[in-house]
């Protein structure tokens, strides 16, 4: 009976920050308390696979789009497969200095298509 299985899952770590804005389990809390815990930096990156319209169980929505303050500024560079909610995203980020790719992500590491060399030819002042 699945009632009677007991999670093992550690509650003593980042998880108990978990929190959902647009995330789907827990990202966005999990996020957020990692960068108050790392040192402030003017200019943060970030890279969203599978960004679907930018919203939508978004990991990287608060970042990019919600929490645009003058003492962090984020940049991100967003890659969605499907047409339509690329046109979404790139209406979405724009105009907020962020980069949307419409490209499959390949796992073979020589691949044209792999995620290095997408941000190598669509992202090349990404810092690396």
């Amino acid at each position: 009976c699945r009632k009677d299985c007991r999670s093992l899952r550690r509650r003593d770590g980042l998880i108990k920050y978990a929190s959902n804005n647009t995330s789907q389990n827990g990202e966005d809390g999990v996020i957020k308390r990692l960068f108050e815990l790392l040192p402030l930096s003017k200019k943060r990156h970030c890279v969203d696979v599978g960004a679907w319209d930018g919203v939508h169980l978004s990991n990287t929505y608060s970042l990019l789009v919600e929490n645009q303050t003058q003492s962090e500024e984020w940049s991100g560079v967003l890659i969605e497969a499907d047409q339509q909610r690329f046109k979404e995203l790139k209406n979405l980020h724009d105009g907020l200095g962020n980069i949307s790719v419409c490209a499959e992500v390949s796992c073979d590491p020589c691949s044209p298509q792999s995620l290095l060399s997408i941000l190598k030819r669509d992202a090349p002042d990404l810092p690396h």
